[in-house]
């Protein structure tokens, strides 16, 4: 079957597999000869034609699932804007808005509060381990002096 890749899992098969088949309307009658259920709805007035391959489209037939699950079945993305409309149907008495500012100030004298306040604290341990470094170093310079005797 065109376009039908064996993966070691179903997820894997579906991903790396593409939609060729569903362009060819002989490899969906001989998809519907394997499905019995499908093929009794079938003919039951259920009409499954292949995929019309002249439809312009971003993917090529030979794309892959997992690329175009990626871009969420999504052909074309249009954001159409069109602010005087709403303002025109929602027609509003008055128009109000508010600006948010910033607290600057608060932000940084807090943040300098806080390191001023790390600092202090980590210096309460660091300051007395480093004195006593600093004395025992003093204590062998000093014992280490040689005097001469007479």
């Amino acid at each position: 079957m065109p376009g039908l890749h064996i993966g070691c899992s179903v997820v894997d098969t579906l991903l790396y597999s593409t939609f060729e088949c569903l362009y060819n309307q002989t490899c969906i009658n001989l998809l519907l000869n394997y499905m019995p259920t499908v093929t009794n709805q079938y003919r039951y007035g259920m009409n499954i034609s292949a995929i019309n391959s002249s439809v312009i489209s971003r993917f090529k037939t030979n794309t892959a699932i997992e690329t175009i699950a990626d871009e969420l079945f999504i052909e074309e993305w249009k954001t159409n804007s069109y602010y005087s409309s709403f303002y025109n149907q929602c027609a509003p008495n008055y128009c109000s808005y508010k600006t948010q500012k910033d607290h600057y100030i608060i932000y940084t004298s807090s943040k300098i509060l806080g390191l001023y306040g790390g600092l202090i604290v980590a210096l309460r341990f660091i300051i007395p381990f480093i004195t006593k470094i600093i004395f025992n170093i003093l204590k062998r310079c000093q014992n280490n002096t040689i005097t001469p005797n007479e």
